[in-house]
This record gives C-alpha cells, sequence and structure tokens, in this order.
C-alpha cells in the first residue's frame, strides 16, 4: 500500500469513509439527518478540502468545521465511532507517514470537538461563541 500523496487520494479516502459511516448503526442516522441525498457531492467536496488542507497545507478549506457539527445529536460514542471507521478506512488503503498523520489528526479533532460540544451543553450560554 501507498501513502495518501494526492487530493484524489483523499477525496477516495472521504467517499470510502462515508459509505460505510452512512449505512453504520451508530452514525447512519446522524449523517442522514444533517446531509440531504443530494447535498453528499457538495460534502464530500467541503470534507476533502479540509483534509487536503489539514494533511498538505493545501488552503483549500474555508469554513468553520467545529460549528458545524456542534448542535449535532452526538455523544462520545459517535465520535469513538466515527474514529473507528475513519482509522479502519485509511489503514484498510493506505500506509506511511500522512496516513497515520491523518488518524493522528483525526483523533485529536474529534477529542476536541468532543470536549467544545459537552461544554456548549454545560454552558448553553456560550452558544454565541459560534
Amino acid at each position: 500500500m501507498r501513502d495518501i500523496e494526492t487530493r484524489e487520494d483523499i477525496r477516495q479516502l472521504v467517499e470510502i469513509f462515508y459509505d460505510k459511516a452512512r449505512i453504520d448503526d451508530r452514525l447512519g442516522g446522524v449523517f442522514a439527518a444533517a446531509v440531504e441525498d443530494d447535498l453528499w457531492p457538495a460534502h464530500f467536496e467541503q470534507v476533502t478540502d479540509f483534509w487536503n488542507s489539514a494533511l498538505f497545507n493545501a488552503g483549500t478549506y474555508r469554513g468553520n468545521t467545529f460549528a458545524k457539527h456542534a448542535n449535532l445529536p452526538i455523544e462520545k460514542i459517535h465520535f469513538d465511532r466515527w474514529l473507528a471507521l475513519f482509522a479502519e478506512t485509511v489503514n484498510e488503503h493506505f500506509a506511511g507517514p500522512v496516513a497515520d498523520d491523518s488518524i493522528h489528526r483525526a483523533r485529536t479533532m474529534g477529542a476536541l470537538f468532543e470536549s467544545k460540544i459537552s461544554y456548549l451543553r454545560a454552558n448553553p450560554q456560550m452558544k454565541n461563541i459560534l
């Protein structure tokens, strides 16, 4: 297997991951409620841009990733499953330092999002910081 090297590699990873996540018992309902069927192609592009920027400093992503997730009905079990599926998908298709970095970044981002969402739920007056 080769490492993640291009935007097209990232796009492949994103599409395979979401194919799994959309039918997953734990995650499928969250994604079905958050992204309408006809919006998936645009979502793939946006997530590909995010990872392209995160892994290759491409500067292709513009947006507030956390704000898009802050109000979703997600808990620790969803983050754990998301991370497990993401790592599984990476490891099935890629191997190398960038692949490893993508898993590390996903874990870091997941922990940060989980913490921030918990904080906002405990402090609803802080929702305006989004």
